[in-house]
Formats: structure tokens, C-alpha cells, sequence
């Protein structure tokens, strides 16, 4: 049975190995170094820092719902743009605070060059749920 699972543990990492187009001495290093490889390449290759940073990320606004809104918020005082508005009247949306979002709808919705259809969509929701 463990051999079945080093196997396929072999056969993900050389899949990976050509998926990726990554340097072919990882599949010489997966089938001779059978366990060791396959856990050495995953950690290498597979697990990355980024993919670490984004799951962390999504873990904190889980945990923490309001440091999202923070954030946006930060972001919104430095630069006062139609993209970081609408980001921070979305972020009051999901937390289901439906007063500031709607506030935040309508003065993005006060931009005659951006296309209203998609912030009417949401200011008639966030009316509805109100």
C-alpha cells in the first residue's frame, strides 16, 4: 500500500515537473530519490510563497471581517480613486454593512465616466437587503 502511494506521489511530481516546463533534472531526482525527492520537489516547487501569502490573507479577513474594510479604507485616503472606492463600498457589502456601502455606491456612482450598470446592480441590492 505505501508503495502505491510513493508511486503516485512520483507520478503528480513528474506531471507537475512537465506541466510547468520546470528544469528536467527534477524528474531524474523524483525517480531515483523516491520518497525524498517527491517531498523535496514539493516543497521546493509546488509550495510557494505567494500561494502562503494568499492563504493568509484570506484567513485574516475570515478571522477578522472588519480589517479588510481597514485596509480599503487606508488605501482610500491615500489615493482617492473610482477603483478604491468601489473596492471599499464591495468590502461594506460583504459584511453586511449595507448602510456604508450604499453611501459609498453613491458618490461612486457621481463619476459620469465610469459605467454605472455594474454600481446600479449593487445599490439595488444593497437597498434590497436593507
Amino acid at each position: 500500500m505505501f508503495t502505491y502511494l510513493i508511486v503516485a506521489l512520483q507520478a503528480f511530481c513528474i506531471y507537475h515537473v512537465i506541466k510547468n516546463r520546470n528544469q528536467y533534472f527534477w524528474i531524474f531526482i523524483i525517480i531515483f530519490i523516491p520518497a525524498i525527492g517527491s517531498i523535496i520537489y514539493l516543497i521546493t516547487q509546488v509550495y510557494n510563497k505567494r500561494d502562503a501569502s494568499i492563504i493568509k490573507e484570506n484567513l485574516t479577513s475570515v478571522l477578522i471581517p472588519t480589517k479588510k474594510v481597514k485596509d480599503l479604507e487606508k488605501k482610500l485616503q491615500f489615493a482617492e480613486t473610482f477603483q478604491n472606492r468601489l473596492d471599499l463600498a464591495d468590502a461594506f457589502f460583504e459584511i453586511k454593512d449595507y448602510q456604508n456601502a450604499i453611501i459609498h455606491y453613491e458618490v461612486a456612482l457621481k463619476d459620469e465616466s465610469q459605467n454605472n450598470y455594474f454600481i446600479l446592480e449593487k445599490l439595488v441590492a444593497a437597498y434590497y437587503n436593507l
